[in-house]
């Protein structure tokens, strides 16, 4: 009953803090919010009407693992070129609770849920589609719960991991370097290679190259009904995997020290500029007889 009330007041406290996020302009934070969700609801609506009309499972298959891909990169990745982590701990204060380590895990895996609300509604609209589907057995949509579970549990180790490359100095730089990078990739490559290029090339390549069992692709394959050993237990090694991943990323920040790791790093620029500025006061000495 104790674990109960704190586990609680901690998601509690987490609700407040999104609630206000907004500060003074609430009002219009909360309906710029609600336009956006709107959006997102009526695309799902859109693929929930789409689906029922695909008429081949192949098709059926190429489409969701399309789509699961890309709701893979927006949990993923839009989080991080945006710099939000949606809801978290705090969990250097949460430690004086007597609260076991997989349980605050557990939690902190569950807030993960606001980084890809946007990704639940289209999944939602995606799985209502199955469920309309003549081709799509009823239990197609339930493979959509391990996918989601995966994204969670790989966006927990992520954030954690980010939190402490962020903290380092020039490591952050590096970090921030290869975001801005990665973001403006997509649209050079468009720029450079047109459309075009692309589907000339996949036509002559693509087919000659193995498929590789994603955690999109074999949830993709069992939703579309065409149910196997095979891709079942790639996605259960895939869950397996982001689990073991996110949960050594969270014991690591519990172990870690933001504070210090500045301090440390205040200490050791000082003698690092100072080793330096010996080594060129001695290079004429060590150049001329």
């Amino acid at each position: 009953m104790i674990f109960n009330d704190q586990v609680r007041a901690i998601l509690a406290a987490q609700y407040h803090v999104i609630a206000n996020r907004a500060g003074g302009g609430r009002a219009l934070y909360w309906s710029l919010t609600g336009l956006w969700y709107l959006m997102v609801a009526v695309l799902a609506g859109v693929i929930a009407v789409f689906i029922p009309e695909i008429s081949s499972r192949d098709a059926l298959e190429r489409w969701l693992s399309g789509g699961l891909f890309l709701a893979f990169l927006f949990w993923q990745f839009v989080p991080v070129a945006l710099a939000t982590t949606g809801m978290s701990l705090e969990l250097k204060r949460l430690l004086v609770y007597p609260i076991p380590v997989s349980s605050l895990f557990a939690i902190e895996t569950l807030l993960r849920i606001s980084t890809g609300v946007e990704v639940l509604i289209v999944m939602a609209g995606a799985a209502l589609g199955l469920a309309r589907s003549p081709i799509a057995p009823w239990w197609a949509p339930l493979f959509f719960l391990p996918y989601i579970a995966f994204n969670l549990l790989l966006s927990a180790g992520i954030r954690d991991l980010l939190t402490r490359l962020l903290a380092r100095r020039g490591v952050r730089e590096l970090v921030v370097l290869a975001i801005v990078m990665l973001s403006a990739l997509p649209s050079l490559l468009v720029t450079l290679f047109p459309p075009e290029t692309w589907r000339s090339r996949y036509a002559e390549w693509g087919a000659r190259l193995p498929s590789f069992p994603w955690p999109w692709s074999a949830t993709a394959q069992l939703s579309s009904g065409d149910f196997s050993l095979l891709p079942f237990t790639f996605l259960v090694f895939w869950l397996v995997l982001a689990a073991a991943f996110g949960y050594s990323q969270f014991q690591r920040g519990l172990r870690w020290d933001a504070d210090e790791v500045r301090a440390r790093q205040r200490d050791t620029a000082p003698k690092r500029f100072a080793g330096w500025a010996e080594i060129l006061y001695r290079l004429p000495s060590r150049l001329l007889p």
